[in-house]
């Protein structure tokens, strides 16, 4: 039998209609709780959305629905028993989230998570979605997809990084490593240099077969009839390979060219 929801709109939280359908959905909700007697479940009052931040006993979630309301856009309860019936809540799912709330990175990953856990409940069981946001870094991590973090001066002096890891302060204008420096609880960098290990990522362009090729063709593809079709056919190139024979004569070398926009200065 289909659930009667219509009392989820009601502005009048007092009435006896969303009184009696508030007490209907607390009797589902005590069947999904993560415990026994005090076990918390999902609040899907309009304040905690549904979060993870939302895990609360049953007596809090009824007393946040009937004192909040209750979250107009969660109408298919999969956090409560019900299953998944329509692709659109997966946007729903999202909003409901991100609405009007700007979000600090933690409450970003928080929202992932909330999602995953979403599509895990949506999915068949047999699903192999991952279990939450860091388990899928650790994922790629693991394929060399990873990068180091590596704190940084918020002036862009320095890095704390090999000599200067230990630092708490810029070796260079003494700025604090720490957004707050005397918390006691672990410290936050005011910036954070991300790097993405090049290696890895070239060794990965010649594990397929289909980009292998590519990786090789300024030594497959040179043009023969003298007309430049790419720098390997131009001047430069075939100077740079009578200065460096060695290297040139394994066509799976790689150069490098950085690049760099600096803005000219106004005259």
């Amino acid at each position: 039998m289909e659930i009667d929801k219509s009392w989820i709109n009601l502005r009048n939280r007092r009435c006896a209609d969303f009184l009696n359908g508030l007490n209907k959905f607390m009797e589902i909700a005590k069947n999904h709780v993560n415990g026994e007697g005090e076990g918390k479940g999902y609040c899907p009052c309009k304040s905690y959305a549904n979060s993870k931040r939302s895990l609360q006993n049953l007596v809090t979630i009824y007393a946040h629905i009937h004192d909040r309301g209750f979250l107009q856009s969660y109408t298919t309860w999969v956090y409560h028993g019900e299953k998944y019936s329509n692709a659109s809540e997966i946007e729903r799912m999202w909003a409901l989230n991100t609405d009007n709330h700007p979000l600090t990175n933690n409450e970003m990953f928080d929202v992932i998570d909330d999602v995953i856990e979403f599509l895990r409940v949506a999915f068949p069981k047999e699903n192999k979605i991952l279990a939450s946001h860091y388990e899928a870094k650790k994922k790629l991590r693991k394929i060399g997809l990873g990068y180091q973090s590596i704190h940084a001066c918020i002036n862009d002096c320095a890095l704390f990084w090999k000599e200067n890891s230990l630092m708490q302060n810029c070796p260079v204008c003494n700025e604090s490593r720490w957004v707050d420096k005397n918390t006691k609880g672990k410290k936050v960098a005011q910036k954070v240099l991300r790097y993405f290990p090049l290696t890895s990522r070239l060794r990965r362009r010649f594990s397929s077969r289909f980009t292998a090729k590519d990786m090789i063709w300024h030594n497959t593809g040179r043009s023969t009839d003298g007309m430049m079709r790419h720098p390997v056919d131009g001047k430069a190139w075939l100077e740079y390979d009578n200065r460096y024979p060695n290297f040139a004569k394994e066509p799976r070398n790689v150069i490098l060219r950085i690049w760099a926009q600096i803005p000219c200065e106004k005259q």
